[in-house]
């Protein structure tokens, strides 16, 4: 990419906009001291463009379109990232409480005096849950 591009790119007023779009995509998934580090690259990126002289919007149409049409492929490539994330945070808070549930009857009949245990089949060995 010749420097004049990167130039032309990183003074376009959506700069910001894809550098943030970029940043979320990365931070999916990624453990918290990573999305801490993102967060300050965020930060940086947020006085930058404060202190930046950006081109104006028609100045260069064509990059006009190509920057908003990437922005909006990275917010929409974060939320495909995001979903498998969300289905598997769901599914693992239902089997927890589920889970919870389980342990919370077993308690509660170790208590009244029966046995703490849950019987997989009739009449066969039980299997201690808490």
């Amino acid at each position: 990419m010749s420097s004049l591009i990167k130039v032309k790119i990183a003074s376009h007023p959506s700069y910001p906009r894809l550098v943030e779009a970029y940043i979320d995509c990365q931070k999916v998934g990624a453990p918290p001291q990573t999305a801490r580090f993102l967060d300050e690259i965020r930060r940086e990126n947020d006085l930058f463009k404060h202190d930046a002289v950006s081109t104006y919007w028609g100045a260069d149409p064509e990059l006009d379109e190509f920057m908003e049409t990437y922005c909006d492929l990275l917010v929409k490539y974060k939320s495909d990232l995001e979903r498998p994330f969300d289905e598997a945070t769901t599914f693992l808070n239902k089997i927890e409480m589920q889970f919870r549930n389980l342990c919370t009857a077993a308690t509660i009949r170790s208590v009244s005096g029966q046995s703490p245990s849950l019987s997989l089949f009739p009449g066969k060995d039980s299997l201690i849950l808490c």
